[in-house]
């Protein structure tokens, strides 16, 4: 798994459908030439490897949807690029074409440029167990 390119989407009219997008803090080809696990960090606290997963969702919430990007998952939580400010505790749902609705609590969210918020959410129901992320994961792959 950790060499394999992983990828979200929704279809374009879903995509088309949404109130507001996000732009990527860089060039979509740079962005989407990353794949496979993230570096890991010496003295890092996180409990889990992030894998890079880049595509597009659709962030729900209430009644607003909003075109994101997914950035990196673990186990624990996923990393996406916003357009809108989303603020600690909230609980959104992420739509992605390959998954079941991820409901996730928000736990960061840096403004990074002009509709381009950078958020990072805890899956509420607790970390994904084995089983269930390894799914998640051969459902991504493109």
């Amino acid at each position: 798994m950790l060499d394999y390119r992983l990828s979200a989407t929704v279809s374009d009219q879903v995509w088309s459908s949404a109130s507001a997008h996000a732009v990527l803090p860089q060039p979509n080809e740079d962005f989407f030439a990353e794949y496979g696990a993230t570096s890991v960090a010496e003295n890092t606290r996180r409990q889990y490897r992030r894998m890079r997963v880049r595509g597009r969702a659709i962030a729900s919430r209430g009644s607003d949807q909003y075109g994101v990007f997914t950035n990196d998952v673990s186990p624990m939580g996923i990393g996406f690029f916003s357009p809108v400010q989303l603020l600690p505790k909230e609980r959104i749902g992420l739509i992605f074409e390959e998954f079941e609705l991820l409901q996730v609590e928000i736990r960061r969210c840096i403004r990074i440029a002009q509709q381009c918020y950078f958020c990072g959410g805890n899956f509420i129901n607790g970390p994904m167990p084995p089983g269930a992320y390894h799914r998640f994961l051969k459902e991504l792959i493109v």
